[in-house]
């Protein structure tokens, strides 16, 4: 293994974990979202909005595939998981992690999901999604993290040493 991959919901933390353990570790961060705004020069939910969801998708997917991993932390949007090809591609010689928050403390944290580019089903709600995207999170894990009321100093001290466990991440 030679790489992280964090996956879960908007707004489970992946971003902010990824880059804490890229700042105490040789690993570089790489933030999926932030690739696609390199490559379109938009605000994700801009792009969104102007290509419509099976587009984006599309795109995301491509951008995704199309990125080296290895000696990476990554943290893919919440909608990888939609591609089986870009989930195969993340999972290459990784572990993937599934940062798990439960729906109300989610509820809590993301705000309005045009302004964040949520990829969901007109007319569904983030429940939904929750609902939806649950089980996609589970299928590709590698490894659970319940990260309900923990700080990220919390889970770094949980996740650490099992990283260098497995060979990765040594500071």
């Amino acid at each position: 293994m030679d790489h992280i991959v964090f996956i879960g919901m908007p707004g489970c933390g992946k971003s902010t974990l990824a880059s804490a353990i890229a700042s105490c570790t040789p690993l570089r961060f790489v933030d999926g979202d932030a690739e696609i705004e390199k490559r379109t020069g938009e605000p994700l939910s801009v792009t969104l909005s102007r290509l419509g969801q099976e587009a984006f998708l599309r795109l995301e997917e491509e951008v995704l595939v199309s990125l080296p991993l290895s000696g990476t932390v990554f943290a893919p949007g919440g909608s990888a998981v939609y591609s089986p090809d870009a989930m195969a591609h993340m999972k290459r010689n990784a572990l993937t992690v599934y940062l798990h928050v439960p729906l109300e403390t989610l509820e809590k944290r993301v705000g309005p999901l045009d302004a964040r580019g949520v990829v969901m089903h007109c007319g569904s709600s983030f429940e939904d999604l929750y609902r939806e995207r649950a089980p996609l999170y589970a299928r590709y894990a590698d490894l659970t993290l319940e990260t309900e009321g923990l700080t990220v100093r919390e889970v770094l001290e949980q996740l650490l040493p099992r990283l260098e466990s497995l060979g990765i991440a040594r500071s």
